[in-house]
């Protein structure tokens, strides 16, 4: 699913004009940021369409409310990475193995 997410993300974005808004740098120094084509909000429409999760960490108003209810609305739909059986949250994943659990 990783591939097609990132397949999808490229369609979306790739040769196009974007406004990218920094929200935040990471702990490990990772640019958070939300990408803008037009009026288009590429961050939400890959969480919409399953190609990725709210990231809750780091949402915050005025973002927070709608990335909750789209990821809702992926998950009760089974769209993209809501879809496998076997997905687990990254976050969760790593906790997981930090507690040395496989």
């Amino acid at each position: 699913m990783g591939k097609e997410s990132l397949t999808v993300l490229k369609n979306k974005v790739l040769n196009k004009n974007l406004k990218i808004d920094l929200l935040d740098v990471d702990r490990h120094r990772r640019i958070v940021a939300m990408l803008w084509m037009g009026n288009r909000n590429i961050n939400l429409e890959m969480v919409k369409e399953g190609y990725a999760e709210a990231y809750r960490e780091y949402l915050k108003d005025p973002y927070r409310l709608s990335f909750m209810e789209a990821e809702r609305e992926a998950q009760t739909a089974k769209k993209g990475i809501w879809a496998l059986e076997t997905y687990e949250r990254p976050s969760s994943f790593k906790r997981r193995i930090r507690a040395g659990v496989n």
